[in-house]
């Protein structure tokens, strides 16, 4: 499933491959550039609800922004999401 927060995002996808996740627990991805991605999955059923944070810092490492959305996917399946005026794809592994 993709979902997407901004229509017309025109910055490239940045494809982190496959993650191995484990259930209810965070896994914090150094996107570098001062850049964070965190997701916590939780599997429902069949289907993994994803709720993934991307956050911005200062050199400092001061929090510029932040922004959250969920969204539902399947083990082993690509999710692509736009989150602000980034784009992230990769592919979730449940274990």
């Amino acid at each position: 499933m993709t979902a997407s927060a901004a229509a017309g995002v025109t910055n490239s996808i940045h494809d982190l491959g496959e993650l191995t996740l484990t259930n209810h627990y965070e896994t914090c991805v150094h996107l570098g550039d001062g850049k964070n991605c965190t997701l916590m999955p939780r599997v429902v059923g069949h289907n993994v609800e994803l709720t993934v944070s991307f956050q911005t810092f200062t050199p400092a490492g001061q929090t510029l922004g932040m922004t959250v959305t969920q969204v539902t996917g399947k083990t082993g399946k690509p999710v692509e999401i736009a989150l602000g005026d980034y784009q992230v794809s990769f592919t979730p592994k449940i274990q």
